[in-house]
């Protein structure tokens, strides 16, 4: 059964307000989390070394962003 997190057991990302503009909701089996369109200076690294390696963009077919060093796993409007 997969275990929700609550807000007091988000990781804490340097540059991110957790859980207004990035919200964790699975760290098992995988790290999951939510957000806004990322903001021009999203700090894409400080997501990676939180264990997130994927981005699914669900507001547009091509992403207009670049999330690097995460890769754009889902496009779509």
């Amino acid at each position: 059964m997969l275990s929700l997190l609550i807000p007091q057991s988000m990781p804490v990302i340097k540059g991110i307000r957790i859980p207004m503009n990035f919200y964790v909701v699975l760290k098992e089996p995988v790290p999951l989390a939510g957000m806004s369109y990322p903001a021009v200076r999203t700090p894409w690294e400080k997501i990676r070394n939180a264990d997130f390696s994927s981005v699914a963009c669900l507001c547009d077919s091509d992403v207009s962003y670049n999330p690097y060093p995460l890769k754009v796993l889902f496009s779509a409007e």
